[in-house]
């Protein structure tokens, strides 16, 4: 006995088989077989929710066939990463490992490092700060020119006029 799957173009199917990822359905029209011990388990994931979350995804990026479909981001504690889809901001991310999907859409990662010293200065601060995301991991105070700040280990910065994140 067959079970027909049919995965549409803004589709992939993950074909699981005893809870392991068996292979990576591309568009179209297919066919799995039911087998001794189960049928094998599909699972049809819209790739226009540009991020892909799954509970077995460090797992599931081991596949070749699916990999080269997402563009992933593994982030240390230190370091935080800029989601541009299509030149716009769709994300802010932490620490961890994040996937998404590399189409339709243009999606491009920009790695930064936490540590580093204030000021942060980015070409596209105000749309950063703007975002959703961004009080999850930036604090903006805004510095008058001349002005003293101090970082945490107490050292005077002095600033031009400026967000300092």
């Amino acid at each position: 006995m067959t079970f027909r799957t049919r995965v549409r173009k803004n589709e992939v199917g993950l074909v699981f088989r005893h809870g392991d990822l068996h292979r990576v359905l591309a568009p179209g029209r297919h066919r799995t077989r039911k087998r001794p011990f189960g049928p094998d388990e599909v699972e049809v994931v819209d790739v226009l929710v540009t991020r892909f979350e799954h509970p077995l995804l460090d797992v599931l990026l081991e596949e070749t066939a699916l990999r080269e479909q997402l563009v992933v981001v593994d982030l240390l504690d230190h370091q935080r990463a800029f989601v541009w889809k299509d030149g716009r901001l769709f994300a802010i991310v932490g620490p961890g490992r994040h996937a998404f999907w590399n189409r339709p859409y243009r999606v491009e990662v920009e790695v930064v490092d936490v540590t580093a010293t204030v000021p942060f200065e980015h070409p596209k601060l105000d749309a950063i700060l703007r975002h959703e995301d961004a009080p999850k991991f930036f604090r903006a105070i805004r510095v008058s020119a001349g002005e003293q700040i101090h970082d945490v280990a107490g050292r005077g910065i002095v600033t031009k006029d400026r967000v300092t994140v």
